[in-house]
């Protein structure tokens, strides 16, 4: 299971740079429908440059935020998927 810093991110390379914009504050989220679409985003950045986004990702922010673990799984596309 990969590990992610302190600023979100991790070793493959930031997801080609894309996490730091995703965790600054020019880019601060305000409800869970941004997150999603912010995530998604993340996700066919990282599976368009050719990485296996499927696993396990653990999050470590350090003292002052919490830490999570992140499961990403590929599921059947429904009538609704854009």
């Amino acid at each position: 299971m990969p590990i992610i810093g302190q600023d979100g991110c991790n070793g493959i390379e930031h997801i080609r740079k894309g996490c730091e914009k995703m965790t600054s504050e020019e880019t601060s989220l305000t409800s869970k429908e941004e997150l999603n679409g912010a995530l998604k985003a993340l996700l066919r950045r990282a599976y368009e440059s050719g990485i296996d986004v499927e696993g396990g990702f653990e999050c470590r922010n350090g003292a002052e935020h919490p830490d999570w673990d992140v499961i990403v799984t590929e599921v059947e596309k429904n009538d609704h998927s854009e």
